[in-house]
Parts: C-alpha cells; sequence; structure tokens
C-alpha cells in the first residue's frame, strides 16, 4: 500500500495531462463527474455545451485546427447516442478524436437500470478502436492506448466507455500503472525502390500534379509539402486537412481537389502523372477522373488504401512527412513554365467568367458575390470554417486557405452533417 488513492476519473485525467490534452468537450453528467473534476484539478479545462453533438464537432474543430487529438465526453444512455453524429463524421472524414462515455454501472447490466444502453456494439462500426473499462487500475492502460489509436497510423475517431462505479471506485497507487510512453513518435519511410520508381515517373512526366489530402496535415508535413513542390516545380492541388498546408497564395497552389471544380477537372484532362499524397476517392474525388491516359504515383501511411479503387504505377507506403522528404531529397531541382502557366491561364479564364455574379447587385444577394466578398477580407491570420450545404460548394470555389489548420470545412468529409459551423469556430478560436 502507497497511502495514496486515485478514482477512476483522477486515472483518466492523469493520462490526459501527460498527453498534453488542454481541452475536453461535453455536457456533464453523473456517470462521468470523477473524470471531469479530475482534469480541472490538473488544469485541463472542460467546456460545456448543451448537446452532445456540439462535443463531438468541438473535438473535431480542435482536431482540424491543432492537428491534435480531440476529445469529447456524454453521460451515458442519450448522452452517448447524441455524440453518435460526430464520430461517424470523424471517422468519414480521418478526424482524430477520443470520444469517452460513461456507462450504467457493471452491478447494473441488464437490469433496465437509468441510461443502461449496449453502446459499444453501436459505436463499433465507425470508431477504430472501442473498449469498456472493467477494471480501475487499468484505466491508464486503456486511455493510453485509445489515444495512441487515434493518432498513430491513419488517424480517427476512438471510442472508451467506463461503467459509473469503475468511474467513481478508488484504487491505491500501487496497484496503478503508468506507462512512460503511449504513442511513440517513429513514423514509416517509404520503399527506397518504391521511391525510386516514383522519382523515374515524375522526371519522365511533362505536366505532373499533385493532388494532397488530409494525410499532409495529420503528419504535419505543411514544410516538406512546400519543399517538395518548390524543389520539383509541380503545381498542387489540396483538399480536406491539407488547405492551407501549402498557401493558396503560393505560385504553385493551384487550387482544391475536387471533382466538382472546373480548374481541377481541366488541369487533370491535360496532367500526364498524378501524385496522390494521403487521401482517397469519395464523394467529393471522383474516382472516374482518374483514367488510363494517368500515370499514378500514390503514398499512404495505409497500405491497404495504396490499390484502393485506383489502378496505380507506384505505390509508397508511409508517413507523407517522411515521404515527402525523400521525393525531395531524390529528384532533380525542375520546373515547367508552361505547363504552369495554362493552368493559372484556365483559372483566370474560370475567374473572369465567374466575375458577373461576384460583381452582381442581385438581391437576394448571389452566392458568388457573398463569398467573393468574404475572399477579399481574408488574410495570413484568418481561420476560415464552412458549413455544409451550398455554402461549402460556394465558398470552397473561391475564398482562400492560408495557412495550415486555418480552413475547417465540411468538405473535408463525405459524411456530410450540418451544423459543424458554430461547433468548429468555437474550438479553433481556443
Amino acid at each position: 500500500m502507497s497511502g495514496k488513492e486515485y478514482n477512476g476519473g483522477e486515472l483518466v485525467s492523469e493520462v490526459f495531462k501527460k498527453e498534453g490534452i488542454k481541452y475536453i468537450f461535453g455536457l456533464p453528467g453523473g456517470h462521468i463527474y470523477p473524470m471531469i473534476e479530475g482534469c480541472e484539478d490538473r488544469g485541463i479545462k472542460y467546456i460545456g455545451v448543451r448537446h452532445e453533438m456540439t462535443a463531438a464537432f468541438m473535438a473535431e474543430g480542435w482536431a482540424l485546427a491543432t492537428g491534435r487529438v480531440g476529445v469529447c465526453t456524454g453521460t451515458a444512455g442519450p448522452g452517448f447516442t447524441n455524440l453518435i453524429t460526430g464520430l461517424a463524421n470523424s471517422d468519414r472524414g480521418g478526424i482524430p478524436v477520443l470520444c469517452l462515455a460513461g456507462k450504467a454501472r457493471v452491478t447494473e447490466n441488464d437490469r433496465n437500470a437509468l441510461q443502461d444502453f449496449n453502446q459499444i456494439d453501436m459505436v463499433k462500426q465507425m470508431t477504430r478502436h472501442a473498449r469498456s473499462v472493467l477494471e480501475p487500475q487499468r484505466i491508464p492502460e486503456y486511455v493510453g492506448r485509445a489515444i495512441s489509436y487515434a493518432t498513430t497510423g491513419s488517424p480517427g475517431p476512438v471510442y472508451l466507455e467506463i461503467p459509473r462505479d469503475i468511474m467513481e471506485s478508488k484504487v491505491d497507487a500501487a496497484q496503478v500503472e503508468f506507462q512512460n510512453i503511449y504513442r511513440t513518435k517513429s513514423t514509416a519511410m517509404g520503399c527506397p525502390e518504391d521511391i525510386q520508381g516514383a522519382v523515374e515517373l515524375i522526371r519522365k512526366a511533362e505536366k505532373p500534379l499533385v493532388v494532397a489530402g488530409g494525410g499532409v496535415w495529420w503528419s504535419q508535413a505543411q514544410k516538406e509539402m512546400k519543399d517538395f513542390v518548390e524543389k520539383s516545380g509541380i503545381p498542387l492541388f489540396t483538399r480536406n486537412a491539407a488547405r492551407g498546408t501549402v498557401s493558396d497564395s503560393h505560385p504553385l497552389h493551384m487550387g482544391i481537389a475536387a471533382h466538382m471544380h472546373p480548374l481541377f477537372n481541366a488541369a487533370l484532362s491535360e496532367a500526364d502523372c498524378i501524385i496522390i499524397i494521403g487521401t482517397r476517392p469519395g464523394y467529393t474525388l471522383d474516382k472516374k477522373v482518374f483514367t488510363t491516359s494517368h500515370k499514378i504515383i500514390r503514398v499512404d501511411i495505409d497500405p491497404a488504401e495504396l490499390t484502393n479503387q485506383l489502378d496505380i504505377d507506384v505505390g509508397i507506403v508511409g508517413d507523407a512527412k517522411n515521404v515527402l522528404r525523400q521525393l525531395t531529397d531524390a529528384i532533380e531541382k525542375t520546373e515547367y513554365p508552361e505547363w504552369v502557366q495554362f493552368i493559372q491561364m484556365m483559372n483566370e479564364n474560370m475567374m473572369s467568367l465567374f466575375a458577373p455574379m461576384a460583381s452582381s447587385q442581385d438581391e437576394p444577394i448571389n452566392p458568388m458575390r457573398l463569398v467573393s466578398e468574404i475572399a477579399k477580407r481574408v488574410d495570413q491570420e484568418t481561420i476560415v470554417v464552412i458549413d455544409g450545404g451550398d455554402s461549402a460548394k460556394w465558398g470552397n470555389l473561391i475564398i482562400p486557405a492560408t495557412g495550415p489548420g486555418q480552413y475547417l470545412s465540411i468538405a473535408g468529409t463525405s459524411f456530410g452533417p450540418l451544423g459543424v459551423g458554430i461547433p468548429y469556430a468555437m474550438a479553433a478560436k481556443l
């Protein structure tokens, strides 16, 4: 016996503190009070909301704005089910979120207790990892493992539930094992043979393009992305969480990678080699835009994603930051002035077609006029948040992304829930 005791909530908050968690978003309930109190005692701010779905969206917004795991909580039963929409959205967008929910006491299982519900089976299909903690001394192990699953490899949401009696129970400190490290900083390098294969295709290309997605942001590879396009001279289109990793004002950044974007489609129709980094085809990036005329190089942390939906020429398994460094070191300094000028000319033509709408005095206001006026007011410090529906279509077309973590858009997932705007903005403001 050490003489020192922890309750379950204090054990949760000890790991949160060790892992650098600053904020938790949720709606308080009796099942999770010990955790809330433990976090407040350790300087971790609990931000209360009035509906758990808002908490889940705020956790997403925090992750998108910072590149770090977001944490949301709710009590058992309806508190848990209100979190589901946010978790499903995080799953479709590959956003690292830890959801920690309460649960009826273990002794009350299957006895029609207050808010008792089989939560695990519901949440498994939309999380990378889902567990129920049944021993208080193992809480640090489970919390640390959940954060690791959310943030390493291909990121995404994870779920942990702690029954009320486990959360409230006290355990002697001598029985608890706190690990020194819960997640490693070691990341995968690309296979040298695959790197060389990609370099050969790039060397032979006359009109190459880079399509970069969320994997660039989650690996914090904004510098490496910029270094690669500047040395290779290859025009870049970004999407999802990668928006802003290279500013839209950069001469080699051409716009958003979405098949509904006329400039992206026009560039793809002329390109002969496409380097796809950390993203996958789906609702806003139809696989049909990639044809047999394209040589395709694909980079992803998940080996299964390399051949998912696409017939590729070279696949590189690895962390985007590492692979971009390897490619940058291996390629020669190159420029494609005519190719870049061609895309820029197409962009000018597109904007000239939009000009009458952008200056329209019609009432109600033309959507193009609205987003154009907003775009004029965006500077290097602006964090742009775009909700769903037609606002996403118009906003993503015109409003620029000026920096990493400064462009939070519902277009980052194919799940398409409305109402993320205010929660994203509140979290980003933190």
